[in-house]
């Protein structure tokens, strides 16, 4: 065990990056609110039903309060899951049962409790990941209620600027955190659900998982430094070598700005596009708002929207309203850039409440599989997208499309809503641009024909390396056997850029591959002249893109198409490492 007063590292597992300094703030030391069999001295039975109301009237406060004056970050993320409360505190099985309980003799505490836990047991039995996060929301807003049910309920403002630590976490209040300005934010032995995954990335605010037993000796106003790059804790920091002017050290992802009159990607007028400077756009891949603030500045655009996250953070379908109001202030913002919405990846890993489990989800009904055997949902969203881009440049892409038949099927549908907006009068983008994700065997082998029935296509590198090497990316033990340079996915690669070529119509690379320095040569090479990365990657991209030799490039995939073996690759490919030569001079 490490002295109190002398410097030490935690290792965490890290779920949001950037790096913070900040004195800590332990939420879990509360705890005795919860405490369920407290009765308080000389209280009635009327006094305590007065005080469940006030506690429902505090709590539906408060979340409209956030609702209303929550950050712009988070604005799509608030309505979604704070409006689902909402709901829930006037509805019959979570307030209602609450109410009963009450008036049936129960103290508040234990009346709150104990609904807390039979809902979320029932939702839980169902055994579902998704809605495993559907009980979480559950305790969520009772543990809001629990709170409020003091008589002096403890205030939880004086987060700016802390590196908050708390055990009992829920996607409310790690938003609530973030929009209250916590410098950032460590999760004691959490378990770490796909929404708080989600959340984490797109907060702008370091976070990091921990476990009890390491940071149990962290007692609140102790200095930290939370590195949200390297997964590590540091407590009571040498701050000679730290900037703590400020509490936020570094936020990734917002450095990079338009310079005045020139769009970023675009070559100047006195670059020669065949030798200097990659003319290829740098887009963002976003999964809510925040993402795309974070690239606004610094963006051409939007190259993958993902708009299942909205459903995922919901945990069901979305009305076409609603879907309408959250791509709207997206393509909004994005004014005079392309945006490209790509119609729900629901599969796989992302299941909607009520869907059947299947045994191997991933080879199952995935992406336009769903939508197509969903077609009320699917046409909803495709007005709801063409809605939002009137005005716009706006691309409509379809995620894990098989064969030329998911395409042309999808058509059908955009054509016959295309043809309902317009007998309604509905202003709408007439004219949307239709692409296909390539990210699975199928697709690859057949992009010609889907080349000639679409606008344009991207390829998806994380699932089409997945598919294509039948290697799970998350096994620790196959991690040599996932190699976006093998020499099968550059011929693969090859094969779609030259599909593309042929019908005339742009490709684009999306995937953590379209951010690798080692890589980029080959992609502009090959032809792509567009990638899709985080916003946290959009400065050393558009640098390294800006070093390279557009004719040198094309010399490297040449000889990268005949490469035979993964070491014959890394040799082609070293040759132009941005890793090592483009980068130097750059930063």
């Amino acid at each position: 065990m490490a002295p109190k007063d002398s410097s030490y590292t935690v290792q965490g597992t890290s779920l949001s990056r950037g790096r913070a300094y900040g004195l800590a703030l332990r939420f879990d030391e509360d705890a005795h609110v919860l405490e369920p069999e407290r009765l308080l001295e000389n209280e009635s039975r009327t006094d305590a039903l007065d005080r469940l109301h006030t506690a429902f009237e505090r709590t539906r406060e408060q979340l409209k309060e956030i609702m209303t004056h929550g950050s712009e970050r988070f604005e799509d993320v608030i309505e979604l899951v704070f409006q689902a409360h909402l709901l829930m505190l006037e509805d019959e099985l979570f307030g209602g049962r609450i109410r009963q309980l009450a008036t049936e003799g129960s103290i508040p505490e234990r009346a709150v409790t104990d609904t807390i836990e039979e809902l979320a047991s029932s939702i839980a039995e169902k055994e579902h990941k998704l809605t495993a996060e559907k009980a979480e929301d559950v305790r969520d807003l009772g543990y809001r209620l629990l709170v409020n049910l003091a008589p002096q309920p403890p205030t939880r403002t004086f987060v700016a600027a802390k590196i908050v630590l708390l055990e009992h976490v829920f996607p409310s209040e790690l938003l609530r955190l973030a929009i209250d300005g916590a410098a950032g934010i460590v999760l004691v032995d959490v378990s770490v659900t796909a929404h708080l995954s989600i959340l984490s990335h797109s907060l702008g605010v370091p976070v990091l998982a921990a476990s009890w037993e390491s940071v149990r000796n962290i007692h609140d106003g102790m200095p930290l430094l939370l590195d949200g790059d390297s997964g590590r804790l540091e407590i009571l920091p040498n701050t000679d070598a730290v900037d703590i002017s400020g509490s936020r050290v570094e936020a990734p992802g917002q450095d990079v700005s338009i310079p005045a009159g020139e769009r970023p990607g675009e070559l100047r007028s006195d670059q020669d596009s065949t030798h200097v400077g990659a003319p290829v756009k740098v887009l963002a891949s976003v999964n809510i708002l925040a993402d795309a603030l974070a690239a606004l500045d610094s963006a051409d655009g939007i190259g993958l929207y993902r708009s299942e996250f909205p459903f995922i953070i919901r945990k069901g379908l979305l009305d076409e309203q609603t879907q309408y109001h959250i791509y709207r202030h997206i393509v909004s913002m994005f004014s005079g850039r392309e945006v490209t919405l790509r119609t729900a990846d629901i599969g796989g890993d992302k299941i909607l409440e009520g869907e059947s489990a299947e045994s191997n989800p991933f080879l199952g009904v995935r992406g336009i599989r769903f939508s197509l055997a969903n077609r009320p949902m699917f046409r909803e969203q495709l007005r709801a997208m063409l809605r939002a881009g009137d005005g716009a440049d706006l691309r409509i892409m379809l995620p894990m499309v098989s064969t030329v038949e998911d395409v042309l099927e999808a058509r059908t549908e955009l054509n016959r809503c295309l043809a309902e907006l317009a007998e309604a009068r509905t202003p709408h983008n007439s004219e949307p641009k239709l692409g296909a994700m390539i990210e699975i065997p199928s697709a690859a082998v057949g992009a010609e024909e889907i080349a000639a029935e679409t606008d344009f296509l991207s390829i998806g590198m994380n699932d089409l390396v997945m598919y294509m090497l039948a290697v799970d990316r998350t096994n620790a033990r196959l991690t040599n056997h996932y190699r976006t340079h093998h020499p099968v996915i550059v011929r693969t690669v090859a094969a779609i850029a030259d599909s593309a070529k042929n019908a005339a119509i742009p490709f684009s690379i999306c995937g953590e591959a379209a951010a690798d320095p080692l890589l980029l040569p080959l992609y502009v090479g090959l032809g792509a002249r567009a990638v899709s990365v985080a916003p946290e990657q959009l400065t050393d991209v558009r640098r390294d893109l800006a070093s390279l030799d557009v004719t040198a490039c094309r010399g490297l995939a040449e000889k990268a198409r005949v490469a035979r073996t993964v070491q014959e690759m890394d040799a082609v490919l070293s040759t132009m490492d941005l890793r090592e030569a483009g980068r130097v001079g750059t930063k």
